[in-house]
């Protein structure tokens, strides 16, 4: 029993090198942990190019098949599949109405304008203006 008894005291504790052991993993697991939050903070920031150009040529197929194009401020009016719809800033959104559909999203300004024969959407976005073809006649 006395043997037992040595044997448990000399294990109670852990030694030098078991305790730099657990600091190395620790630290080495924070180090990873921090890196990796911070490429999740760097993806989670928005980014606007490709929900654009989705957006873009979703007009683009839009104005394919609409016709009678009226530019009136900020609006375009287009006659699409028999209907006159609208293409307007609504709360930071280019949106289409009749309906609901939603194009460009947090966008602080919208400009349609003509370039010759075809028409011109200019967004201004974060204080950086964009710009894009939609269609021609």
């Amino acid at each position: 029993m006395k043997r037992f008894l040595n044997c448990l005291k000399r294990q109670a504790g852990f030694t030098m090198i078991e305790m730099l052991l657990a600091l190395m993993i620790g630290s080495l697991c924070i180090v990873l942990c921090t890196k990796l939050l911070g490429i999740i903070r760097i993806k989670n920031i928005q980014n606007y190019q490709s929900e654009d150009a989705i957006a873009i040529r979703q007009l683009q197929l839009l104005f394919a098949i609409g016709k009678n194009y009226e530019i009136q401020g900020s609006t375009l009016y287009m006659d699409y599949e028999g209907k006159q719809i609208r293409l307007e800033h609504y709360e930071h959104a280019l949106v289409r109405r009749s309906g609901f559909v939603v194009f460009l999203q947090d966008v602080d300004q919208i400009q349609w304008s003509y370039q010759g024969r075809c028409i011109l959407l200019q967004w201004k976005r974060k204080q950086v203006m964009t710009k894009a073809v939609v269609g021609c006649e």
